[in-house]
């Protein structure tokens, strides 16, 4: 039998998933939050996430699921009918978004040479002096920006790739 405090952690876990949810549901559908529907809640179950939308118009709940929302058309198809065909388009544009989103991520990315990606990146390039200095400053900004621990810079190979760029005349 559980604790009380392993059901208190359950209880949190489960709270914040579904707090995640709720924002993550939210910006899905902000879309149609000026003139259809509003999410106002959020549970998870076992195996799938139901949400609970408000009509703008007339305030009656709506109950869907991450896996169907025609709970919602029907809605407006049936209350609302004069808004119809403005909820189709709104969906259908919608739709023609997230397929741009899709199509954007499987394009295949092409992958430079480090010769190249210096050129590209307006970096320092082969020929320039790089000091000391500077790759601190990069080092610090990669650490910030990616989020990384900062014991990252003690890893040896993350110290072979800050030195790939110094010459063994100078003692690397």
């Amino acid at each position: 039998m559980a604790t009380s405090r392993e059901m208190s952690e359950t209880l949190e876990t489960n709270s914040d998933r579904e707090q995640e949810a709720f924002n993550a549901a939210k910006e899905k559908y902000s879309f149609l939050a000026e003139k259809f529907f509003t999410l106002s809640a959020v549970s998870i179950k076992s195996r799938d996430t139901s949400m609970e939308f408000r009509c703008v118009s007339c305030g009656k709940k709506q109950t869907v699921t991450t896996s169907s929302t025609s709970n919602l058309r029907r809605h407006v198809r049936g209350a609302h009918a004069g808004l119809c065909q403005e909820y189709e388009q709104l969906w259908d544009c919608q739709k023609r978004k997230a397929s741009q989103t899709e199509d954007n991520a499987k394009r295949p990315k092409i992958q430079t040479n480090l010769r190249n990606f210096f050129a590209l990146s307006g970096s320092a390039s082969a020929t320039q002096l790089v000091t000391q200095k500077v790759i601190d400053q990069k080092v610090l900004a990669f650490v910030v920006q990616t989020n990384q621990p900062f014991s990252v810079v003690e890893h040896k190979s993350f110290q072979d790739l800050v030195l790939l760029g110094k010459s063994k005349k100078e003692g690397y």
